[in-house]
């Protein structure tokens, strides 16, 4: 089960990213692609594509905590893209 900070509900609103969509990234309804957190231990990061939308997701692993989402910077995409493509995606 997922809990969603309050952060995130605040991002939800600014970013025209729904609950729904990201809940298919993190659970791994679409194509996605997770990677450790650089800076701390804890966190995963998970890519996704919903609806034509390239989201990121930061997620507490330890915890389920959703902490923020965003869009892809323009190289993510590039790297997402070419990652799905060569079949690279968490199962």
């Amino acid at each position: 089960m997922w809990s969603f900070s309050d952060h995130i509900m605040e991002r939800i609103k600014e970013r025209d990213i729904s609950v729904e969509e990201i809940l298919s990234i993190v659970n791994n309804d679409v194509n996605i692609i997770v990677v450790p957190g650089k800076k701390d231990e804890t966190v995963d990061l998970y890519f996704g594509v919903v609806h034509n939308k390239y989201i990121l997701v930061v997620v507490n692993r330890e915890t389920n905590n959703l902490i923020t989402i965003r869009k892809m910077r323009k190289n993510e995409k590039a790297v997402f893209d070419k990652e799905i493509k060569n079949g690279k995606t968490h199962d």
